[in-house]
Protein backbone atom coordinates (compact mmCIF):
# COMPACT_ATOMS: atom_id res chain seq x y z
CA UNK A 1 0.00 0.00 0.00
CA UNK A 2 1.59 3.32 -1.13
CA UNK A 3 1.66 6.30 1.95
CA UNK A 4 1.02 9.83 1.09
CA UNK A 5 4.12 11.83 1.00
CA UNK A 6 3.52 13.92 4.13
CA UNK A 7 5.71 16.37 6.14
CA UNK A 8 6.64 13.97 8.22
CA UNK A 9 7.77 11.23 5.60
CA UNK A 10 9.46 14.41 3.49
CA UNK A 11 11.50 15.38 6.25
CA UNK A 12 14.08 12.78 6.73
CA UNK A 13 14.50 12.75 3.48
CA UNK A 14 15.36 16.31 2.85
CA UNK A 15 17.46 15.93 6.53
CA UNK A 16 19.54 12.99 4.36
CA UNK A 17 20.30 14.61 1.75
CA UNK A 18 21.88 18.01 3.37
CA UNK A 19 23.72 15.65 5.70
CA UNK A 20 25.19 14.15 3.01
CA UNK A 21 25.38 17.12 0.84
CA UNK A 22 29.51 17.60 1.70
CA UNK A 23 29.73 14.01 0.96
CA UNK A 24 28.18 13.48 -2.35
CA UNK A 25 29.85 16.68 -3.55
CA UNK A 26 33.31 16.14 -2.28
CA UNK A 27 34.88 16.34 -6.29
CA UNK A 28 33.52 20.36 -6.18
CA UNK A 29 34.42 21.06 -2.69
CA UNK A 30 38.27 19.50 -3.07
CA UNK A 31 38.92 21.02 -6.25
CA UNK A 32 37.85 24.52 -4.44
CA UNK A 33 40.06 24.10 -2.01
CA UNK A 34 43.07 23.10 -4.33
CA UNK A 35 42.07 26.62 -6.52
CA UNK A 36 41.59 28.83 -3.82
CA UNK A 37 43.86 27.64 -1.30
CA UNK A 38 46.39 25.73 -3.19
CA UNK A 39 45.72 22.56 -0.98
CA UNK A 40 47.85 19.91 -2.61
CA UNK A 41 46.42 16.07 -3.27
CA UNK A 42 47.73 14.69 0.63
CA UNK A 43 45.66 17.21 1.75
CA UNK A 44 42.43 17.16 0.20
CA UNK A 45 42.64 13.26 -0.15
CA UNK A 46 42.80 13.97 4.05
CA UNK A 47 39.99 16.24 4.04
CA UNK A 48 37.74 13.26 2.43
CA UNK A 49 38.72 10.45 4.55
CA UNK A 50 37.91 12.71 7.46
CA UNK A 51 34.19 13.57 6.22
CA UNK A 52 34.19 9.39 5.13
CA UNK A 53 35.84 8.62 9.09
CA UNK A 54 33.26 10.76 11.00
CA UNK A 55 30.34 9.96 9.59
CA UNK A 56 31.26 6.17 10.46
CA UNK A 57 32.28 6.96 13.89
CA UNK A 58 29.04 9.24 14.15
CA UNK A 59 26.88 5.83 13.12
CA UNK A 60 28.52 3.86 15.69
CA UNK A 61 28.20 6.87 18.23
CA UNK A 62 24.13 6.72 17.23
CA UNK A 63 24.35 3.04 18.09
CA UNK A 64 26.01 3.56 21.20
CA UNK A 65 23.45 6.52 22.69
CA UNK A 66 19.94 4.94 21.09
CA UNK A 67 18.93 3.42 24.20
CA UNK A 68 19.23 6.58 26.13
CA UNK A 69 17.50 9.25 23.29
CA UNK A 70 15.31 9.48 20.66
CA UNK A 71 15.22 9.90 16.57
CA UNK A 72 14.29 13.51 17.19
CA UNK A 73 16.96 14.40 19.33
CA UNK A 74 19.81 12.26 17.73
CA UNK A 75 19.27 14.11 14.28
CA UNK A 76 19.00 17.62 16.06
CA UNK A 77 21.72 17.09 18.01
CA UNK A 78 23.73 15.85 14.68
CA UNK A 79 22.17 18.55 12.37
CA UNK A 80 24.01 20.59 15.34
CA UNK A 81 27.30 19.64 14.93
CA UNK A 82 27.32 19.52 11.26
CA UNK A 83 26.55 23.13 11.74
CA UNK A 84 28.99 24.19 14.02
CA UNK A 85 31.85 22.56 11.70
CA UNK A 86 30.54 23.96 8.60
CA UNK A 87 30.35 27.65 10.14
CA UNK A 88 33.35 26.72 12.10
CA UNK A 89 35.12 25.73 8.73
CA UNK A 90 34.15 29.04 6.97
CA UNK A 91 35.98 31.10 9.65
CA UNK A 92 39.27 29.01 9.42
CA UNK A 93 41.84 28.65 7.17
CA UNK A 94 44.63 26.14 7.66
CA UNK A 95 44.62 22.71 6.13
CA UNK A 96 45.03 21.29 10.16
CA UNK A 97 41.69 23.19 10.85
CA UNK A 98 39.94 22.24 7.69
CA UNK A 99 40.26 18.77 7.96
CA UNK A 100 39.52 18.76 11.93
CA UNK A 101 36.64 20.33 11.33
CA UNK A 102 35.84 17.61 8.16
CA UNK A 103 35.90 15.08 10.97
CA UNK A 104 33.47 16.89 12.96
CA UNK A 105 30.88 17.91 10.19
CA UNK A 106 31.12 14.12 9.45
CA UNK A 107 30.38 12.72 13.02
CA UNK A 108 27.55 15.19 12.65
CA UNK A 109 26.29 13.54 9.50
CA UNK A 110 26.73 10.09 10.88
CA UNK A 111 24.16 10.71 13.76
CA UNK A 112 21.56 12.89 11.05
CA UNK A 113 21.30 10.18 8.49
CA UNK A 114 21.09 7.71 11.15
CA UNK A 115 18.45 8.61 12.52
CA UNK A 116 16.77 9.62 8.65
CA UNK A 117 17.47 5.79 8.27
CA UNK A 118 15.91 4.79 11.41
CA UNK A 119 12.72 6.83 10.28
CA UNK A 120 12.88 5.54 6.48
CA UNK A 121 12.86 2.11 8.11
CA UNK A 122 8.97 2.32 9.72
CA UNK A 123 7.56 1.95 6.61
CA UNK A 124 7.23 1.83 3.10
CA UNK A 125 11.05 1.45 3.16
CA UNK A 126 12.29 0.57 -0.39
CA UNK A 127 10.43 3.68 -1.69
CA UNK A 128 11.87 5.93 1.33
CA UNK A 129 15.22 4.83 0.78
CA UNK A 130 15.27 5.56 -3.50
CA UNK A 131 13.16 8.82 -2.85
CA UNK A 132 16.31 9.37 -0.33
CA UNK A 133 18.75 8.54 -3.58
CA UNK A 134 17.13 10.58 -5.42
CA UNK A 135 17.40 13.59 -3.13
CA UNK A 136 20.45 13.24 -2.83
CA UNK A 137 21.03 13.20 -6.48
CA UNK A 138 19.18 16.17 -7.45
CA UNK A 139 20.88 18.56 -4.71
CA UNK A 140 24.32 17.32 -5.42
CA UNK A 141 23.76 18.11 -9.01
CA UNK A 142 22.68 21.70 -8.18
CA UNK A 143 25.17 22.07 -5.35
CA UNK A 144 27.90 20.85 -8.09
CA UNK A 145 26.94 23.45 -10.57
CA UNK A 146 26.44 26.15 -7.79
CA UNK A 147 29.92 25.93 -5.77
CA UNK A 148 32.29 27.30 -8.47
CA UNK A 149 29.80 30.25 -9.19
CA UNK A 150 29.30 30.71 -5.62
CA UNK A 151 33.37 30.58 -4.41
CA UNK A 152 34.18 32.84 -7.78
CA UNK A 153 31.62 35.73 -6.48
CA UNK A 154 32.05 35.62 -2.74
CA UNK A 155 35.16 33.15 -2.09
CA UNK A 156 35.29 29.64 -0.86
CA UNK A 157 34.35 30.47 2.61
CA UNK A 158 30.80 31.62 1.00
CA UNK A 159 30.17 27.36 0.34
CA UNK A 160 30.53 26.68 3.65
CA UNK A 161 27.99 29.63 4.86
CA UNK A 162 25.63 27.99 2.43
CA UNK A 163 26.06 24.36 3.26
CA UNK A 164 25.51 26.09 7.22
CA UNK A 165 22.08 28.03 6.01
CA UNK A 166 20.56 24.88 4.18
CA UNK A 167 20.86 23.15 7.62
CA UNK A 168 18.94 25.67 9.27
CA UNK A 169 15.55 24.35 7.97
CA UNK A 170 16.44 21.11 8.56
CA UNK A 171 16.90 21.25 12.09
CA UNK A 172 12.63 22.47 12.18
CA UNK A 173 12.12 19.50 10.10
CA UNK A 174 13.91 17.07 12.11
CA UNK A 175 11.13 17.83 14.63
CA UNK A 176 9.24 15.80 12.79
CA UNK A 177 11.69 12.61 13.60
CA UNK A 178 9.35 10.39 15.92
CA UNK A 179 9.97 11.06 19.75
CA UNK A 180 11.21 7.68 20.84
CA UNK A 181 12.87 4.21 19.43
CA UNK A 182 10.55 1.13 18.51
CA UNK A 183 11.41 -2.43 17.51
CA UNK A 184 9.27 -4.22 15.31
CA UNK A 185 8.23 -7.77 15.60
CA UNK A 186 11.23 -9.71 13.23
CA UNK A 187 8.47 -12.50 12.37
CA UNK A 188 8.30 -16.27 13.05
CA UNK A 189 12.26 -16.55 12.85
CA UNK A 190 13.75 -17.56 14.84
CA UNK A 191 16.28 -15.22 16.46
CA UNK A 192 19.31 -16.83 15.09
CA UNK A 193 17.80 -17.42 11.62
CA UNK A 194 16.69 -13.47 12.05
CA UNK A 195 20.32 -12.74 13.30
CA UNK A 196 22.11 -14.59 10.33
CA UNK A 197 20.29 -13.25 8.06
CA UNK A 198 20.62 -9.76 8.70
CA UNK A 199 24.17 -10.43 8.66
CA UNK A 200 24.17 -11.21 5.83
CA UNK A 201 22.15 -8.09 4.58
CA UNK A 202 24.79 -5.74 6.24
CA UNK A 203 27.68 -7.43 4.47
CA UNK A 204 26.05 -7.45 1.32
CA UNK A 205 25.50 -3.66 1.71
CA UNK A 206 28.92 -3.11 3.04
CA UNK A 207 30.53 -5.26 -0.07
CA UNK A 208 28.70 -3.42 -2.21
CA UNK A 209 29.28 -0.03 -1.49
CA UNK A 210 33.06 -0.43 -1.38
CA UNK A 211 32.62 -1.78 -4.71
CA UNK A 212 30.88 1.60 -5.84
CA UNK A 213 33.12 3.84 -3.99
CA UNK A 214 36.49 1.99 -5.56
CA UNK A 215 34.42 2.42 -8.87
CA UNK A 216 33.60 5.71 -8.61
CA UNK A 217 36.88 6.87 -7.77
CA UNK A 218 38.06 5.16 -11.04
CA UNK A 219 35.80 5.58 -13.42
CA UNK A 220 37.44 8.08 -15.18
CA UNK A 221 40.65 7.15 -15.29
CA UNK A 222 39.38 3.92 -16.66
CA UNK A 223 37.68 5.51 -19.54
CA UNK A 224 41.30 7.47 -20.07
CA UNK A 225 43.13 3.95 -19.94
CA UNK A 226 40.39 2.97 -22.72
CA UNK A 227 41.36 5.87 -24.91
CA UNK A 228 38.15 7.98 -24.02
CA UNK A 229 38.42 11.69 -24.40
CA UNK A 230 38.11 13.88 -21.39
CA UNK A 231 35.27 15.87 -23.11
CA UNK A 232 33.38 12.19 -23.72
CA UNK A 233 34.38 11.14 -20.14
CA UNK A 234 32.98 14.46 -18.59
CA UNK A 235 29.58 13.88 -21.05
CA UNK A 236 29.36 10.41 -20.20
CA UNK A 237 29.37 11.69 -15.99
CA UNK A 238 26.44 14.15 -16.65
CA UNK A 239 24.63 11.94 -18.75
CA UNK A 240 24.98 8.77 -16.02
CA UNK A 241 24.02 10.82 -12.85
CA UNK A 242 20.82 11.90 -14.96
CA UNK A 243 20.14 8.26 -15.42
CA UNK A 244 20.78 7.92 -11.45
CA UNK A 245 17.95 10.31 -11.52
CA UNK A 246 15.92 7.81 -13.65
CA UNK A 247 16.89 4.28 -11.67
CA UNK A 248 15.99 6.77 -8.10
CA UNK A 249 12.32 7.01 -9.99
CA UNK A 250 11.66 3.29 -10.69
CA UNK A 251 12.84 2.02 -7.46
CA UNK A 252 10.21 5.00 -5.98
CA UNK A 253 7.53 2.86 -8.39
CA UNK A 254 8.24 0.16 -8.20
CA UNK A 255 8.56 -0.03 -4.18
CA UNK A 256 8.44 -3.36 -2.72
CA UNK A 257 7.35 -5.33 -6.15
CA UNK A 258 11.78 -5.23 -6.29
CA UNK A 259 11.53 -9.41 -6.37
CA UNK A 260 14.50 -11.38 -6.92
CA UNK A 261 14.27 -11.74 -10.60
CA UNK A 262 14.65 -7.74 -10.65
CA UNK A 263 17.42 -7.93 -8.13
CA UNK A 264 19.68 -10.45 -10.58
CA UNK A 265 18.39 -8.57 -13.76
CA UNK A 266 20.54 -4.79 -11.15
CA UNK A 267 23.45 -7.62 -10.52
CA UNK A 268 24.10 -8.93 -14.25
CA UNK A 269 23.51 -5.38 -15.97
CA UNK A 270 25.60 -3.57 -13.11
CA UNK A 271 28.50 -5.84 -13.67
CA UNK A 272 27.86 -5.88 -17.72
CA UNK A 273 28.63 -2.04 -17.48
CA UNK A 274 31.09 -2.35 -15.35
CA UNK A 275 33.32 -4.31 -18.03
CA UNK A 276 32.10 -2.63 -21.09
CA UNK A 277 33.17 0.99 -19.26
CA UNK A 278 36.84 -0.05 -20.78
CA UNK A 279 35.99 -0.74 -24.62
CA UNK A 280 37.93 1.52 -26.44
CA UNK A 281 34.55 3.23 -27.55
CA UNK A 282 32.70 6.94 -26.85
CA UNK A 283 29.34 5.34 -27.31
CA UNK A 284 30.29 2.16 -25.51
CA UNK A 285 31.48 4.07 -22.33
CA UNK A 286 28.89 6.52 -22.18
CA UNK A 287 26.17 3.47 -22.33
CA UNK A 288 28.07 1.38 -19.74
CA UNK A 289 28.03 4.23 -17.18
CA UNK A 290 24.34 4.79 -17.45
CA UNK A 291 23.12 1.07 -17.34
CA UNK A 292 25.63 1.42 -14.61
CA UNK A 293 24.38 4.22 -12.92
CA UNK A 294 20.67 2.95 -13.63
CA UNK A 295 20.88 -0.16 -11.41
CA UNK A 296 22.12 1.85 -8.18
CA UNK A 297 19.16 2.98 -6.34
CA UNK A 298 16.85 0.22 -7.43
CA UNK A 299 19.61 -2.25 -6.13
CA UNK A 300 20.25 0.11 -2.93
CA UNK A 301 16.62 0.45 -1.92
CA UNK A 302 15.62 -3.04 -2.57
CA UNK A 303 18.92 -3.51 0.06
CA UNK A 304 17.27 -1.34 2.19
CA UNK A 305 13.85 -2.79 2.30
CA UNK A 306 14.39 -6.18 2.69
CA UNK A 307 17.25 -6.03 5.71
CA UNK A 308 14.21 -3.33 7.43
CA UNK A 309 11.29 -5.60 6.49
CA UNK A 310 12.98 -8.68 8.38
CA UNK A 311 13.71 -6.86 11.64
CA UNK A 312 12.98 -3.00 11.45
CA UNK A 313 14.66 -1.45 14.97
CA UNK A 314 16.97 1.30 15.76
CA UNK A 315 19.97 -0.87 15.95
CA UNK A 316 19.68 -2.24 12.56
CA UNK A 317 19.12 0.69 11.31
CA UNK A 318 22.17 2.31 12.62
CA UNK A 319 23.84 -0.67 11.45
CA UNK A 320 23.10 -0.58 8.00
CA UNK A 321 24.54 3.29 8.13
CA UNK A 322 27.26 1.96 9.23
CA UNK A 323 27.53 -1.00 6.43
CA UNK A 324 27.22 2.55 3.98
CA UNK A 325 30.39 4.18 5.67
CA UNK A 326 32.56 0.73 4.90
CA UNK A 327 32.18 2.23 1.64
CA UNK A 328 35.13 4.09 2.14
CA UNK A 329 37.49 1.87 1.81
CA UNK A 330 36.77 1.34 -1.54
CA UNK A 331 38.81 4.13 -2.64
CA UNK A 332 41.98 2.63 -0.91
CA UNK A 333 41.44 -1.10 -1.92
CA UNK A 334 40.86 0.14 -5.51
CA UNK A 335 44.17 2.14 -5.07
CA UNK A 336 46.10 -1.29 -3.74
CA UNK A 337 44.72 -2.77 -6.85
CA UNK A 338 45.22 -0.33 -9.46
CA UNK A 339 48.77 0.38 -8.31
CA UNK A 340 49.90 -3.40 -8.50
CA UNK A 341 47.86 -5.09 -11.57
CA UNK A 342 46.94 -1.03 -13.57
CA UNK A 343 43.96 1.16 -13.73
CA UNK A 344 41.99 -1.84 -15.85
CA UNK A 345 42.12 -4.34 -12.94
CA UNK A 346 39.80 -1.82 -10.54
CA UNK A 347 37.01 -3.79 -12.64
CA UNK A 348 37.24 -6.85 -11.88
CA UNK A 349 37.66 -6.09 -7.94
CA UNK A 350 34.54 -4.23 -8.55
CA UNK A 351 33.04 -7.04 -10.56
CA UNK A 352 33.74 -9.41 -7.72
CA UNK A 353 32.68 -7.46 -4.78
CA UNK A 354 29.75 -6.84 -6.85
CA UNK A 355 28.62 -10.24 -7.74
CA UNK A 356 29.34 -11.46 -3.95
CA UNK A 357 27.15 -8.83 -2.54
CA UNK A 358 24.20 -10.05 -4.47
CA UNK A 359 25.03 -13.76 -4.09
CA UNK A 360 24.43 -13.07 -0.08
CA UNK A 361 21.41 -11.02 -0.48
CA UNK A 362 20.07 -13.64 -2.49
CA UNK A 363 20.63 -16.34 -0.28
CA UNK A 364 20.08 -13.82 2.82
CA UNK A 365 16.15 -12.93 1.59
CA UNK A 366 14.91 -14.08 -1.99
CA UNK A 367 15.83 -17.46 -1.56
CA UNK A 368 13.63 -17.55 1.54
CA UNK A 369 11.13 -15.13 0.16
CA UNK A 370 8.22 -17.37 -0.37
CA UNK A 371 8.45 -19.29 2.91
CA UNK A 372 9.13 -15.80 5.40
CA UNK A 373 8.47 -12.53 4.02
CA UNK A 374 7.59 -9.57 6.86
CA UNK A 375 5.11 -6.99 6.04
CA UNK A 376 5.66 -3.52 7.14
CA UNK A 377 4.28 -3.89 10.67
CA UNK A 378 6.50 -7.21 11.36
CA UNK A 379 3.54 -9.54 10.74
CA UNK A 380 4.53 -12.59 8.66
CA UNK A 381 2.61 -12.65 5.37
CA UNK A 382 2.64 -15.22 2.45
CA UNK A 383 2.91 -14.39 -1.24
Amino acid sequence: MKRPWSIARLAPIVVVAVATLVYNTLPAITGLLARQLGFDSETLGAFGSADLFGMGMGALAAIAVMRNTSPRATGAIGLVVLLVADLGSAISGSAAALVSLRALGGVGAGLAVSAGYYMFSLEDQQRNAAASMLAQIALAVVAVAGIPRLAHLWGWRSVFVGLGLLLIPCLLLARQFSAGYKETNPGDLSGSQTSGVLWLGLISSALFNVAVDGYWTYIESIGAAAGITEDMISWGLSISTAMGLLGAVLAIVLGDRVHGSIVVACVIVNIIGIVASSYPSSWVYVTALSVYYVTLPIYFSAQFGVVMRRAASSRIAAQFTVSIYVGSLGPILAGLVANHYGVLAVRWFVVVLTAVSGVLLWLGFFSFYGIHRPSDNGVVSSP
